[in-house]
């Protein structure tokens, strides 16, 4: 049987690449974030460089973490009111999860009507180290208590900002364990009976930059270059982590 390994998403990182958000294409935005990335400001400036660039905004802030069925409903809905062409998710792996479960519903809605479904450009800023959801096909939404994972290479972000400046004023104990969690991934695909030399690579390198970084990174959460390292690492992980999973592919 042969190997797959797909790396979808276009990644642009280091300090000030959300700026990268005045040159997408589209028209509308609805933006998926919590209220934690409002009162930081940083949602301010994604709105304030997506109407530079000429695109309306949508916003919905009401993500909490471990994201349960009614958030993505309440998220979906302010999609569909939108008319969106581009879904942003702003914030961390709960965010982007929300997110990744608004695309999914919409396409299976559309499918149970029998109508088109157009799919807008999806774009994934994360404000932690540690999911990589940036760049995984695969959402985790908790229904009835219990958490379901959605796997489906369509839900897979499009685009990646990579920005660490979102990530300076992480709490040191996030920053720990935020970062443990990339190792974690790191080492769950490189342990995979699906891992490849691909997967392998990339999962030693975010191993490596863990233990290069994190430390630093947590003695002086202000290190530009510790933190784009570790965000480096998260999104190392993420990539090889999906593909190395054998019940992530048919």
């Amino acid at each position: 049987m042969n190997d797959i390994f797909v790396i979808k998403s276009k990644v642009y990182s280091g300090e000030q690449s959300l700026k990268k958000l005045a040159e997408i294409q589209g028209t509308k935005a609805c933006i998926v974030s919590d209220l934690m990335m409002e009162k930081l400001g940083y949602l301010d400036q994604v709105v304030d460089l997506l109407q530079g660039g000429g695109i309306s905004t949508s916003v919905y802030t009401g993500v909490k973490p471990d994201p349960n069925v009614s958030v993505v409903a309440e998220a979906l809905q302010v999609y569909w009111e939108s008319g969106a062409d581009v879904l942003l998710a702003l914030g961390g792996g709960s965010v982007i999860d929300t997110a990744k479960g608004v695309l999914y519903f919409a396409r299976q809605y559309a499918q149970e009507k029998d109508e088109p479904f157009v799919k807008p450009s999806f774009i994934a800023i994360p404000s932690t180290s540690g999911t990589g959801s940036e760049v995984t096909d695969f959402s985790v939404i908790t229904v009835d208590g219990d958490k379901i994972v959605i796997v489906d290479d369509f839900i897979a972000p499009d685009i990646a900002i990579l920005d660490s400046t979102l990530t300076k004023q992480l709490p040191n104990k996030i920053v720990v364990d935020t970062g443990m969690d990339v190792l974690t991934h790191a080492l769950e695909a490189y342990v995979s009976t699906k891992a490849t030399d691909f997967t392998d690579a990339l999962a030693e390198k975010a191993v490596q930059l863990v233990f290069a970084n994190l430390e630093t990174l947590y003695h002086d959460p202000a290190d530009p270059e510790a933190r784009n390292r570790v965000q480096n690492a998260s999104c190392m992980a993420g990539m090889a982590f999906t593909n190395a999973r054998s019940w992530y592919h048919s």
